[in-house]
């Protein structure tokens, strides 16, 4: 939806697309509040190599973050004006408890979450290796 972003540190809100970085590339999550989130992930991440596995589910902030620093999604004003409603964001994640079907390049944790916020399911980092690469 947009070339650059920005993530910043700040105190988690519901509805915040939160992120950290796992190796060589970052796991997202969008924060539910009482410090839970919903992510598309396995019982660990390790586990993202097996799609059977992966399902959307709730965990712990602690859990998601294993330890990493978290950063926050700060959406630029156009972003702001297409982003649905909080209640809509947090609905639309929690209905898709759960759900399985994870695909690295198609379907991935980055992709839920914009699905959740915007209602269109897109990964900039996916997007961003395809165009290092020049692969469509």
């Amino acid at each position: 939806m947009t070339q650059h972003e920005e993530w910043i540190v700040r105190e988690l809100k519901p509805g915040d697309h939160i992120r950290v970085k796992h190796m060589s590339f970052y796991h997202h999550g969008l924060y539910e509040g009482d410090g839970m989130v919903i992510h598309f992930a396995g019982p660990s991440l390790e586990h993202l190599v097996d799609p059977e596995q992966v399902t959307v589910r709730r965990d712990a902030l602690e859990q998601f973050s294993n330890g990493r620093n978290i950063e926050i999604r700060k959406y630029s004003l156009k972003e702001k004006l297409t982003k649905r409603p909080l209640a809509k964001v947090l609905q639309s994640a929690r209905d898709a408890l759960g759900e399985k079907g994870y695909d690295i390049i198609y379907n991935n944790c980055e992709h839920f979450v914009n699905r959740c916020v915007f209602g269109k399911a897109f990964s900039t980092q996916i997007d961003e290796m395809r165009a290092k690469v020049n692969v469509d």
